[in-house]
């Protein structure tokens, strides 16, 4: 939608996709046919080589590697850039205005869409044959990667709450908040067996969000330490050998990994 929204206005307008190497076949596939349709100005930004992964150092490194540093590096030194951001899709969101200080990137931030409703989203789509992601009638309310997006849950549809993001990654709008952390609660974690990894402030706070929501939560602060699993996942020794004997997983897990959850 904000891109038909540009390309009308400016047909020469660049647009950016955040091409993190772990996106939905449907969205790749929805990038290239609004490319094709709009003759986009497209430009694809990509990780460096030996980024972080969401299964090896964790949601929150995996997405700062792969989402924001590319991002990050593409706008270094120009003086603004516009989002699709809109105050509807969380109660994060519900202040934000049109034109905004980005104080992060030092920059002028731009959100023309902001004061839209879903409704106001549904007439324009219908109106102007706007191209969607095809999982959108799959379930899926807001899409991110694949390893970390789930459908809602059967009779939760409607509305960016909705989607369930699973319990591997934690940073994505769509998940509903708790203490002020985002994490799934769409997807039913009550009377489940859930691990959060770290002794930080954030890892605190997941695991009481964890605890609210109706999990038996364990907190690890060392899950490269020998025995730290043992009791989280019984029957497992084997697996914990391996990755003691891995260095690269023992650096991921030191830097914290996202709630991990089994029934």
């Amino acid at each position: 939608m904000l891109v038909d929204l540009a390309a009308r206005a400016d047909p020469d307008v660049e647009v950016v996709f955040l091409d993190t190497g772990f996106h939905f076949g449907e969205t790749l596939t929805t990038a290239r046919r609004m490319k094709a349709r709009y003759d986009l100005n497209l430009v694809t930004l990509r990780p460096g080589g030996g980024a972080e992964t969401y299964d090896v150092d964790g949601t929150e490194a995996c997405c700062a590697a792969r989402k924001v540093a590319p991002l990050d590096r593409h706008l270094a030194g120009r003086a603004a850039w516009v989002t699709g951001l809109r105050r509807a899709e969380s109660s994060t969101r519900a202040g934000a205005g049109t034109v905004e200080w980005d104080a992060g990137r030092r920059m002028v931030k731009i959100n023309p869409i902001v004061a839209w409703s879903d409704d106001d989203v549904a007439r324009y789509i219908a109106a102007h044959d706007i191209i969607v992601n095809p999982l959108r009638d799959k379930g899926f309310d807001s899409i991110g990667c694949a390893p970390c997006t789930l459908p809602a849950p059967a009779g939760m549809a409607g509305g960016p709450a909705a989607t369930g993001w699973s319990a591997a990654c934690t940073s994505w709008r769509g998940t509903g908040e708790r203490r002020g952390v985002r994490l799934p609660i769409a997807l039913e974690v009550g009377g489940r067996r859930c691990v959060v990894f770290g002794s930080g402030p954030m890892a605190r706070a997941r695991a009481a969000a964890l605890a609210d929501a109706g999990a038996a939560v364990d907190v690890i602060a060392r899950p490269h330490q020998d025995g730290d699993l043992a009791g989280a996942f019984p029957g497992r020794g084997r697996h914990r050998r391996r990755r003691r004997d891995r260095p690269h997983l023992r650096r991921g897990a030191a830097r914290g990994r996202a709630p991990q959850c089994r029934r």
